[in-house]
């Protein structure tokens, strides 16, 4: 359906830090726009689905355990959550298959080193049934691990949607669009 004048619809910025919503009309001539809402971000990007496989590692591996090896081990820390992002960004709802994420050799040494036991066993005492250990030194991540990682930062955008649109200056709304780089994602 095509856009019209009198129409309204909402732009859905889905960035890395914020999800930014605008509110616009077609207006005559020409299909000039008027904004009747400007924009408005919260702070439910995609890095909030890094925060949560963040706290997730804290879980497994004692958060005291994580902040030293972020400080100790900055670049390491760096390559970790890269090789993360690179998973979450094929992340989809109705995939079979775990997400293998490689733990940095580092990692895996600074916790024997620190804690005297193996990642494996870290993840056996945690008791998380949706994280497993792979022999190829990657944590691997269920279909119900990412969903829990994923969650969290969907509902938070879909309230911030739900609250716009539930002020009376941006009623009759036809269309949403989502935008941006967190848009993308099939989650």
């Amino acid at each position: 359906s095509e856009l019209q004048t009198g129409d309204r619809y909402v732009v859905a910025d889905c960035g890395g830090g914020t999800v930014d919503l605008t509110v616009h009309q077609i207006e005559q001539p020409q299909g000039t726009l008027k904004e009747l809402y400007k924009a408005s971000g919260g702070p439910y990007g995609a890095v909030g689905v890094d925060l949560a496989f963040e706290a997730m590692l804290c879980q497994i591996f004692g958060e005291d355990f994580i902040q030293s090896f972020k400080v100790k081990r900055p670049a390491a820390w760096v390559d970790l959550m890269i090789a993360f992002e690179a998973r979450k960004r094929t992340a989809s709802p109705g995939r079979a298959n775990a997400l293998n994420i490689s733990l940095p050799f580092s990692f895996i040494d600074y916790y024997k080193r620190h804690r005297g036991q193996s990642v494996e066993a870290a993840l056996r005492r945690s008791n998380m049934k949706i994280v497993k250990w792979s022999s190829q030194g990657m944590l691997r991540l269920t279909q119900e691990a990412m969903n829990e990682l994923f969650q969290p930062t969907i509902c938070n955008i879909v309230k911030h949607i739900d609250e716009l649109m539930a002020k009376p200056e941006v009623s009759s709304v036809r269309f949403l669009f989502l935008v941006g780089g967190f848009a993308e994602s099939p989650m």
